[in-house]
């Protein structure tokens, strides 16, 4: 029968924390990793306007419930981001509050694949919403 010592205990506690400590770090690390967020958000134009329909028809084609006003409204109130982005009036800080709340959802996995694409719940409700 094994019995370990003192010494071969303290080594696999260290060696435990130190994987654990190193997991949550790289877990922090990946949150402040920018991603590549859409912009066409914060202000639409014909072009970008044009794509998010197009976006939005497919999520709503695939995730039926995406865009109807009553999932809107459950995406507003469990989203206080998005709520303050909709009342602010400059384009760039709308703009850097929605693409912090679409990084929030990949950070807590909240995403939806589109036609291959893993996109937020937000960027793709914003979508459906537009569709």
């Amino acid at each position: 029968m094994f019995k370990p010592s003192r010494r071969q205990l303290l080594f696999t506690a260290i060696g435990a924390m130190s994987v654990l400590a190193a997991r949550d770090f790289f877990l922090l690390y990946c949150r402040g990793v920018a991603r590549n967020v859409p912009d066409f958000f914060a202000s639409l134009d014909t072009e970008t306007l044009d794509a998010a329909k197009a976006v939005g028809s497919r999520v709503a084609r695939l995730h039926p419930g995406f865009g109807a006003e009553p999932t809107l409204v459950r995406l507003l109130e469990s989203r206080p981001l998005l709520l303050a982005a909709h009342e602010e009036s400059c384009v760039d800080t709308r703009q850097a509050m929605i693409q912090q709340q679409c990084c929030e959802d990949f950070a807590d996995g909240r995403t939806v694949v589109v036609d291959g694409w893993v996109v937020s719940e937000t960027e793709a409700q914003l979508c459906a919403s537009i569709a």
